[in-house]
């Protein structure tokens, strides 16, 4: 019963920290000027998958002491590991764009300034 509520707090903690970031919550800002709460029902499906992944991964690693992405290459070959690989690089640069971008429309609500202008700026604080 411990470990089975660590892993359901693990997931929570995940889904918490992936939804508050900047880029998200520029966003966020956007999107629900725009839209509403017409896609409010978006933030809790995206919450439920990333505790079922994050738990789902957690396990995997805790019970093998190995990446998922090692144990996808060898139960399912290497193109689906390749792809599997694809995927979670794709998936951080998108992140990063959004970091950066998110970064970026902050910086010129608050200063009046392009985002444009300010990208250069923000890619540094991230990365740099």
């Amino acid at each position: 019963m411990k470990s089975r509520l660590a892993g359901v707090t693990l997931g929570i903690l995940t889904a918490i920290g992936g939804f508050l970031d900047i880029g998200d919550i520029v966003t966020n800002g956007v999107v629900g000027a725009r839209f509403g709460l017409s896609l409010a029902w978006v933030t809790p499906i995206g919450v439920i998958g990333i505790m079922v992944f994050a738990e789902m991964s957690g396990r995997v690693a805790a019970c093998s002491g190995r990446a998922t992405f090692e144990i996808i290459r060898e139960r399912l070959g290497p193109r689906i590991g390749g792809a599997n690989l694809i995927g979670s690089v794709l998936t951080t640069v998108l992140t990063l764009t959004a970091e950066i971008g998110g970064i970026a429309a902050a910086l010129h609500i608050a200063s009046d300034v392009r985002p444009m202008l300010w990208i250069p700026a923000a890619a540094f604080g991230v990365c740099g």
